[in-house]
């Protein structure tokens, strides 16, 4: 948690100090230069697709926690377990 914490605090400071969102620097895993905008995007994005993988795997433990999904016969989505040829994430 504390390498979190400093790296949350990092961000939070660049941001801060960034004279607006279209400030560039150099990103090596990218290979190319690139907006703050674009960094803050990509971070928003990438919350967002682990944030929905985790709803997936509790939903394949405990059911939807979704009022529509149980009250209108709805059936739940089956969990991963039920794709056993689904090709996983990585790149």
């Amino acid at each position: 948690m504390p390498r979190w914490q400093a790296e949350i605090e990092h961000s939070r400071r660049t941001e801060q100090q960034a004279e607006s969102l279209e400030v560039t620097g150099y990103q090596a895993r990218w290979g190319q230069d690139v907006s703050l905008r674009l960094v803050m995007l990509h971070v928003i994005l990438e919350y967002a697709r682990h944030n929905g993988h985790a709803d997936f795997l509790r939903e394949g433990v405990d059911g939807p926690s979704a009022p529509d999904a149980r009250h209108r016969g709805r059936a739940a989505l089956p969990g991963p377990a039920a794709y056993p040829d689904a090709k996983r994430g990585g790149r």
